[in-house]
């Protein structure tokens, strides 16, 4: 496994751990941190569950926005999902917002039972 910058389509490897692969399925994880300043990748076994190996890249910047897949010597992608995760500004935004309709709420309330 191995993270590389792929600057203008020179590949010039930036972390590297070996790993030996049977013709069986896998399943890779790429997690970014939530300041995009690394990214970790994981690799499990066919069961999905079972961690064979990871990897960590630190010192990303946010403009690294891709993920590229490949293989030699008959690689083969069947699936890629894609999980965004959201931001803390998200959540955040979330809470206020449902606090503002709590509040709404409340004073809607209250006005009835005052009338």
């Amino acid at each position: 496994m191995l993270f590389q910058d792929n600057a203008s389509y020179v590949f010039v490897n930036t972390a590297a751990t070996p790993q030996s692969f049977q013709p069986q399925w896998y399943r890779i994880e790429i997690a970014r941190s939530t300041d995009g300043s690394s990214a970790v990748g994981k690799l499990f076994a066919a069961d999905g569950t079972t961690l064979l190996n990871s990897l960590t890249q630190t010192g990303l910047t946010k403009n690294a926005t891709g993920i590229a897949l490949r293989g030699f010597g008959g690689f083969d992608v069947d699936t890629v999902t894609v999980s965004a995760v959201p931001e803390p500004e998200t959540y955040a935004m979330m809470l206020a917002g449902l606090g503002l309709m709590g509040t709404v709420a409340r004073r809607r309330k209250q006005k009835s039972m005052t009338a």
